[in-house]
């Protein structure tokens, strides 16, 4: 087997092509003269990699809710959504307006 040294983006590309077809790890590496044990370490790699990113913050943009007043609702890329009532969270909703350039 020759070894050639990858970019995290073509082992990326090579995670992806084995993950989609029906060959097992390592029919896949044979076939593509990869180390198995690379291809593992990558792979487990990226599941850290990707594991952070859904951990960083993320920007999202708070919302007054159609039809009711004193509702503030903040949904989040992961289907989650946050309501608050105005009334009760005036402080909070001014800040995040102004932090979100609502206000």
């Amino acid at each position: 087997m020759v070894t050639k040294k990858l970019t995290a983006a073509e082992w990326m590309e090579h995670l992806a092509t084995q993950a989609s077809g029906a060959c097992s790890q390592a029919a896949y590496c044979a076939k593509n003269e990869l180390s198995l044990s690379a291809f593992r370490y990558w792979k487990k790699r990226c599941a850290n990699i990707a594991k952070q990113k859904d951990q960083e913050l993320v920007e999202v943009a708070p919302q007054w809710v159609t039809g009711v007043h004193d509702l503030c609702a903040i949904s989040f890329p992961n289907g989650c959504t946050v309501r608050l009532r105005t009334a009760n969270s005036i402080g909070l909703i001014s800040a995040l307006a102004k932090e979100f350039g609502l206000s």
